[in-house]
């Protein structure tokens, strides 16, 4: 919000005759302003989309395995298997043992994905409100500045606005590192929204970059 700032000594200025050519201005920008962020949501969700695909390639090819193994041992199956005195009670020991492997799975699933989800939300939050804040701007000058040349000026800045890269409006850093725990999270499944809640933290403590 800091930098939407100085349009708020407009309002001081009051109604004023607008020249003709604003209010095309005015409606092109807007349609640039829309257009800027539909392509900044959707690089969002390609960007989810890849990191939930890692996450993906972690629990199957990397953590499942690990966990089977030490499962299997902590369980106690084989032993058990060779003390079951029929195959209908080894059938029950086996379909026990899979589906409580399954749950681990999917609590873990959950817990990345969840998390994954709600850093999500929170870079498509950002985007909102820089383009929400972007067409208030827009809105203001069409309706308070007084003099073409002013307005002009101001537009090329907000044309500014609509090139600059994604890192000087999305806490990238911050996100990435947030990712990259998460995408190939292996501690308890409590820790994984602290993961979350901790990135939240920084990332309003430190402004725009999450530093």
């Amino acid at each position: 919000m800091k930098r939407w700032g100085f349009f708020l000594v407009l309002f001081l200025s009051g109604c004023v005759s607008v020249p003709k050519q604003a209010v095309t201005l005015s409606s092109q920008l807007n349609q640039m302003i829309r257009e800027s962020e539909r392509s900044q949501l959707a690089l969002v969700d390609a960007y989810i989309a890849e990191r939930k695909a890692r996450a993906n390639d972690f629990l199957n090819n990397q953590w499942f395995p690990d966990f089977m193994k030490d499962f299997t041992t902590h369980s106690g199956i084989e032993q058990k298997l060779a003390a079951a005195n029929d195959a209908a009670a080894k059938v029950k020991l086996l379909e026990q043992f899979s589906s409580e492997a399954a749950a681990e799975l999917q609590k873990r699933r959950s817990a990345i994905f969840d998390g994954i989800d709600a850093l999500s939300r929170l870079l498509k939050q950002r985007l909102q409100e820089h383009y929400e804040n972007m067409l208030m701007a827009n809105e203001t000058l069409t309706a308070h500045l007084e003099a073409a040349a002013k307005l002009t000026e101001t537009r090329e800045q907000l044309l500014k606005e609509l090139g600059a890269p994604s890192e000087n409006i999305l806490p990238m850093d911050a996100i990435n590192k947030a990712m990259d725990k998460l995408t190939e999270f292996q501690g308890k499944i409590k820790d994984a929204q602290k993961i979350v809640d901790e990135t939240k933290t920084l990332i309003n403590q430190g402004g725009t970059n999450g530093k």
